[in-house]
């Protein structure tokens, strides 16, 4: 799966906003890349949460949840766009990390550029997925030839 953006050849073109805080941050688009980049960190926090429970799950049966959890990974269940992914950005952890990648700042800090300015980075979101994917209406048509 190619984003428009992609295929368009934005390859991560930026939009920079300005926090309240004055600092800019450059922001990219949605990219193959940084859609991987966003699965990894789904994927590394599901392995880490199984990991820090280590200590109170039965050896045999914290072996078992790590397998599933393994095929889970395999079987693209962590890929952008799908339920997982979707769930997880329905999250303020989801979108902190999201916008982490996006753009180029630590999870924490993207997690505290959220809690203080929210609604203007859900209109930057916004904006930064309409960039990504574009308008269908906007699409180039091929004419027939007759």
């Amino acid at each position: 799966m190619r984003s428009i953006s992609d295929v368009l050849q934005n390859k991560g073109g930026l939009t920079e906003y300005t926090t309240k805080k004055n600092q800019v941050l450059k922001i990219e688009y949605l990219t193959l890349k940084n859609m991987s980049l966003y699965e990894t960190r789904l994927q590394n926090r599901a392995i880490k949460q199984l990991v820090d429970q280590r200590s109170v799950i039965p050896e045999d049966m914290y072996k078992e949840l790590f397998k599933d959890l393994l095929k889970n990974i395999q079987q693209g269940q962590y890929a952008f766009g799908s339920e997982m992914c979707n769930q997880s950005l329905n999250t303020i952890q989801g979108v902190s990390d999201l916008f982490s990648v996006l753009s180029g700042i630590t999870p924490d800090e993207a997690m505290q550029v959220i809690t203080e300015e929210g609604e203007t980075i859900k209109l930057l979101f916004d904006e930064i997925v309409s960039k990504s994917i574009g308008n269908p209406d906007d699409a180039p048509t091929e004419e027939k030839k007759t």
